[in-house]
């Protein structure tokens, strides 16, 4: 399930929307915020921000406006790894299995919203792994469909 990650912190509700904002200067802010239908309706209805931050790139001080709201929804992929490629990259196999599952949801035209990040479950084989020549890992993942 994806949870709201508005305030308070121990809110519990199902996520609906995601929240695209940019800054005063034009760019767009790079984190996304997943939010109930409760807090897409506080947002739409107060869509700058009470206080200001400092733009990344231009250093612009100046509140988030919002910009975009689109429905979000859960995916779950399954990827098969390599052995080998797990074994010999620099990365983790979970970072190893978030890039492809993006990538495979990216190909089907779906966008994922990477703010957020689901454990990835590794079925168990009884340590098949070691021996095997790919491992498979489920990913589920937040994403939208685009607009245009």
């Amino acid at each position: 399930m994806l949870y709201c990650q508005s305030t308070p912190l121990d809110h519990c509700a199902e996520a609906a929307y995601v929240l695209t904002f940019s800054r005063g200067c034009g760019h767009e802010y790079p984190l996304r915020l997943l939010v109930c239908s409760e807090h897409g309706n506080e947002h739409r209805a107060r869509p700058k921000a009470d206080r200001e931050t400092s733009c990344e790139r231009c250093g612009h001080e100046g509140p988030l406006t919002l910009v975009r709201i689109e429905d979000v929804f859960e995916e779950e992929v399954v990827v098969h790894l390599a052995r080998a490629a797990v074994v010999t990259s620099a990365l983790s196999q979970i970072t190893l299995a978030y890039d492809r599952a993006y990538q495979a949801v990216a190909d089907r035209g779906l966008k994922p919203v990477t703010a957020y990040r689901m454990p990835v479950q590794w079925p168990s084989e009884g340590g098949a792994f070691a021996a095997a020549e790919t491992m498979e890992a489920h990913v589920t993942l937040a994403v939208t469909v685009p607009t245009s």
